[in-house]
């Protein structure tokens, strides 16, 4: 299944701009459609089946795989930038994508902070946005103003909704009978094996590790 779509409303000043959607490991295009029935009319929204999922007739791949098979899809439709957002797995292919062709990524939202901020500002092209959301990594890395500058990149900082949003959601799941898809269990003695899984992209569903 393949979604190409205008949304609806929104603020006059926002440029048009190209928009990808990876959705996660296992979904579906599906997954974005409340997002891109709240987004302005501005976005140009893309969301595709990652290889191996739906409609996609690529073999399910790793990361690399699948950010190929973006950069294809983006040629293909002729677009030489696009804003790439990725949902759980999807943010890997993002990122994956970003390194392989960095002048082509409009902007970078990283919530890692120190261990991935050297490689979220080498990602993004000339003119692009760095949004910043989380520190898991520590918050003090090296800013390299020289590429901020000389490729006029800029940083905006953002945080996730109120509490009450947080609430809200909490009972939506609950509500709706929402269950996340557990694609295997394994003891934390195969965690190794369990990431090269996910790496690979040969998993659907949560991996979960057991003491």
């Amino acid at each position: 299944m393949t979604a190409d779509t205008r949304t609806t409303d929104g603020p006059a000043r926002l440029a048009a701009h190209e928009l990808v959607l990876l959705h996660g490991q296992p979904g579906s295009p599906a997954d974005w459609q409340p997002v891109t029935a709240r987004l302005p009319t501005q976005l140009h929204v893309i969301a595709a089946d990652r290889p191996g999922y739906g409609s996609s007739r690529l073999p399910a791949g790793g990361f690399a795989a699948n950010a190929r098979a973006v950069l294809d899809d983006l040629d293909a439709r002729g677009i030489t930038r696009a804003v790439l957002v990725g949902h759980s797995y999807g943010g890997g292919v993002a990122l994956a994508a970003a390194a392989l062709a960095p002048r082509r990524v409009e902007a970078v939202m990283d919530n890692v902070g120190e261990a991935t901020w050297p490689h979220t500002l080498e990602s993004v092209g000339r003119g692009g946005t760095v949004v910043t959301m989380g520190v898991t990594t520590g918050n003090d890395p090296s800013a390299n103003l020289m590429r901020l500058f000389v490729e006029q990149i800029t940083v905006a900082g953002t945080i996730m909704g109120t509490l009450e949003d947080m609430n809200n959601l909490i009972q939506f799941v609950i509500s709706a009978g929402i269950k996340p898809a557990i694609g295997q269990v394994l003891p934390m003695e195969k965690a190794k094996e369990g990431f090269n899984l996910m790496v690979e992209g040969r998993t659907h569903g949560k991996t979960v590790f057991t003491r």
